[in-house]
């Protein structure tokens, strides 16, 4: 073998293990540097990557980045300011000691025109309530259907989250090649008279089960919850709420105690196996919804195997497609990057990962 290529052994087919090496955390680096001892710096202050940029100088507050050996770059140096938080990080653009900087989630008002532009680029972080299908007060489709058609999800990205999200109704988030548009359909539409309907099939003249919503107690995902909550008693379903401790909520979700639970999550590559198989497939350890389903078993299976890019697309879509159409979690939000840059900036463009090429960069002026 060449010591300049990388080897792998698979048990079976991933057609997509391009796109998962693709990852800047599955980066393949230099040996020496990892095991580096002084005077050499060490490798977590000085990583040596295989990207267009490297680091020339580094302090707590400041990355000094400049043009990798053999690299051909517009930009001469990149400084990177380590700010506290987006809200001094927007405040030092305004002042003009910085080109893009990320807008606070809630700073609406546009920037103003003599100082940049705003850009909205989608994030591959999403929001989800999941059920947990193993609880018998989820067994029957027509009460986790009535539930998604009870939430308000465009209201509650509207009033709780602003620029920062918009409304999902789907699995694969939207700036992934082949995500569609809408999968969910009219499943997840916003339909309270289709909420009560379903009940009365599924429970006749009985009330339908009290439920828990499951959440970590922090603001922003108390003011969701409530939402919820008030949601569903809009349709007559009674859901109390049941904030857990940020360092004990992902435990609780594996204990097979939750109900309704707040689920996020973000893909690490940019494909839709990313966002399917690890939540959907059977007995993964991320498949915390408990969801079971051999036909899209199946679908994610050939997805993986296809080396045929139009047919692995159609394979994860219809899988998509399946797993919404069965509930086993109510879609709720799209995270978005909002960020401003001033003008003389150019092909500065942010994947939906909120990363970009910085050798593509150039200013003008």
């Amino acid at each position: 073998p060449s010591p300049a290529v990388v080897h792998f052994d698979l048990d079976e087919p991933l057609a997509v293990l391009p796109a998962i090496v693709g990852n800047p955390l599955f980066g393949i680096v230099p040996r020496e540097s990892v095991d580096a001892v002084p005077p050499s710096p060490p490798f977590a202050s000085q990583p040596v990557g295989s990207g267009p940029f490297s680091i020339q100088t580094r302090t707590d507050s400041e990355l000094r980045l400049v043009p990798a050996a053999g690299v051909k770059a517009s930009l001469k140096a990149i400084d990177v300011f380590l700010a506290k938080d987006a809200a001094s990080a927007y405040s030092d653009f305004l002042r003009g000691g910085v080109d893009w900087a990320e807008a606070p989630t809630d700073q609406v008002e546009p920037v103003p025109s003599d100082k940049g532009s705003d850009q909205f680029r989608p994030y591959a972080a999403e929001l989800f309530y999941g059920f947990n299908l193993k609880n018998p007060k989820f067994a029957d489709q027509r009460f986790r259907e009535a539930i998604d058609h009870a939430v308000d999800r465009d209201a509650i990205v509207r009033v709780v989250y602003g620029a920062s999200a918009i409304p999902s109704s789907g699995l694969v988030a939207q700036g992934i090649p082949s995500a569609q548009p809408d999968p969910c359909g009219d499943v997840c539409r916003f339909d309270p008279a289709k909420a009560k309907d379903l009940l009365r099939q599924a429970f006749g003249d009985k009330p339908p089960p009290g439920i828990k919503l499951d959440y970590d107690d922090d603001p922003t995902q108390q003011a969701v919850a409530e939402a919820m909550q008030a949601n569903l008693k809009a349709v007559g379903i009674t859901a109390g709420l049941r904030p857990h401790s940020f360092g004990d909520y992902l435990k609780f979700t594996l204990s097979g105690d939750q109900e309704l639970f707040r689920l996020a999550w973000i893909g690490s590559y940019p494909t839709p196996d990313a966002f399917l198989t690890s939540l959907y497939q059977s007995g993964t350890s991320e498949n915390i919804t408990g969801f079971s389903s051999p036909p899209v078993d199946a679908l994610l299976k050939q997805g993986r195997a296809e080396r045929d890019e139009a047919k692995r697309t159609a394979a994860y879509q219809q899988a998509e497609k399946q797993i919404v159409s069965q509930v086993p979690v109510v879609p709720i939000a799209q995270f978005q990057i909002h960020a401003v840059t001033t003008r003389r900036v150019r092909n500065l463009t942010l994947s939906v990962f909120g990363t970009f090429d910085a050798s593509l960069v150039r200013l003008s002026g």
